[in-house]
């Protein structure tokens, strides 16, 4: 399990990709569907700098279930950072294949904001995580990442496929 001081002061690796946490940050005001709270989690990625290869930023938005969130497990951590008790993001090294309405097939690396909630929520509280990520040696490149929303209350996942901005058009995320 990483700690929070651990994501705070150095990069860890986890699988494929060594990553560094900028900001994260759960917000503590209930806000409800009229407050503009999105279904789905809003995400960017980029290309840190194009002098450095294979370093990209993200940053996500998320709304998540406010009411009666229970604390995270150390095997719910495992492959994650903890944003505080009970919300941490997680990588599956897997690469997933996500169909679109553009594209079917598209390789994504795959992050989950993951949280412990009843099922039937009224308010939502804004997470907001911006980390970076490197590619180590012979990581298998793909077109997107995917990142949803878990709540580890049996229900569905809500989720968004993104691809990274470069200066120098499309490339590898």
């Amino acid at each position: 399990m990483i700690t929070e001081k651990e994501v705070a002061t150095a990069p860890t690796k986890i699988g494929d990709l060594e990553f560094t946490l900028l900001y994260s940050k759960v917000g503590k005001k209930d806000l409800g569907q009229g407050d503009g709270v999105s279904q789905e989690p809003l995400v960017n990625i980029y290309l840190k700098d194009k002098n450095i290869p294979n370093t990209y930023i993200v940053n996500i938005v998320s709304y998540i279930g406010a009411e009666k969130r229970k604390n995270l497990t150390p095997k719910q951590l495992q492959s994650g950072f903890p944003i505080n008790k009970k919300v941490a993001l997680r990588y599956n090294e897997k690469i997933a294949n996500i169909n679109t309405e553009i594209k079917e097939g598209v390789t994504c690396r795959d992050f989950k904001i993951i949280y412990d909630a009843p099922e039937e929520q009224a308010t939502f509280n804004k997470v907001e995580v911006q980390f970076e990520y490197t590619l180590l040696d012979n990581t298998a490149p793909v077109e997107a990442i995917i990142v949803r929303d878990k709540d580890l209350d049996p229900g569905t996942d809500r989720g968004t496929v993104t691809t990274p901005y470069e200066p120098e058009g499309p490339g590898q995320a």
